[in-house]
């Protein structure tokens, strides 16, 4: 009762910034807002068909996406369930569709597609360079080559 008191005492603009703040939370659907902000139902149709493209309200719904960023217009997870809840539960929708969107509510409500936290998992190894001494020529290393073979076999 005390909603219906505050929207009847409520000036026209008051009324037209509640409508644009409820429009951007449901952009596609202007009889839906007016019907969340006018417990009158002939008001809310009135401004759910003249205020849409107000100039008023677009005045207010920048300052609001300004002010706040478009965040807090976005339909929630709880929204999301709601609205696929209730193509699940309606008998004039196939069967089909209707499996498909109580798979789709478990997934979102189970957290299915929240991607994990990405973890860098790229490992440097920092080891130390190996220095190899250089033995001269190929001639020079060959020769050291033989002669260490050559004691390798005496000492056998």
């Amino acid at each position: 009762m005390t909603e219906a008191v505050t929207i009847t005492l409520m000036t026209e603009d008051q009324k037209k910034k509640a409508f644009a703040l409820a429009f951007l939370r449901m952009p596609d659907e202007p009889f839906k807002a007016a019907a969340s902000v006018f417990p009158n139902a002939g008001e809310a149709m009135l401004a759910g068909t003249l205020w849409v493209s107000d100039p008023l309200v677009k005045k207010y719904q920048m300052e609001a996406l300004e002010q706040y960023g478009s965040a807090p217009f976005l339909p929630t997870e709880v929204d999301e369930l709601k609205g696929i809840w209730e193509i699940a539960n309606d008998k004039k929708t196939d069967a089909d569709v209707r499996l498909k969107a109580y798979e789709l509510y478990e997934k979102v409500r189970r957290g299915y597609f929240n991607k994990p936290d990405v973890i860098n998992q790229t490992n440097i190894l920092n080891q130390g360079v190996m220095v190899i001494k250089d033995k001269g020529t190929d001639a020079d290393w060959e020769r050291g080559l033989t002669n260490q073979q050559e004691g390798l076999v005496r000492n056998a």
